[in-house]
């Protein structure tokens, strides 16, 4: 897995989704067959070398998953207590293994209690991502709690 991995995950999604939107490509239907964004998201991670993935269960990403569910004997998705061991786990991943390491968790409060692995990995240098299950943005704030506006 490349050390860009960050880039090249956001530039397989948008572009699967790209073709999505494009009747007119000649692999329709292998791209209606997994017109999920979860599917999309795991499939580029196993097409860019990903085989494991800490983190917490969480309602506000099961497209990704019941994807992970799927692909259990290409990526091993490791359960964690709490948001904060997952992301701590996914940084000494990414330290130890030269690679990013990858943490899934809820939105909210989930994400917050993730912000330390986050921090830690920034002041170490390790390679990692963390994906935050996130509601849409009409949605936020009206009668959803454990809302929060996230900003790259």
């Amino acid at each position: 897995m490349s050390h860009r991995l960050t880039q090249k995950v956001l530039f397989c999604v948008v572009d699967a989704i790209s073709l999505l939107d494009n009747n007119k490509h000649k692999h329709k239907e292998f791209l209606t067959a997994m017109a999920n964004g979860g599917k999309i998201l795991i499939d580029c991670l196993l097409a860019l070398g990903a085989k494991r993935g800490f983190g917490i269960p969480g309602e506000s990403y099961l497209a990704i998953l019941d994807a992970l569910f799927d692909k259990k004997e290409d990526f091993e998705f490791i359960l964690c207590r709490n948001e904060g061991g997952a992301s701590f786990m996914a940084s000494a991943y990414g330290k130890l293994m030269h690679e990013p390491g990858l943490c899934f968790v809820t939105r909210g409060p989930g994400a917050m209690n993730a912000a330390i692995g986050v921090h830690t990995a920034k002041q170490d240098s390790s390679p990692m991502i963390l994906f935050v299950g996130q509601i849409g943005k009409k949605r936020c704030f009206h009668s959803y709690i454990s809302s929060t506006k996230f900003k790259s």
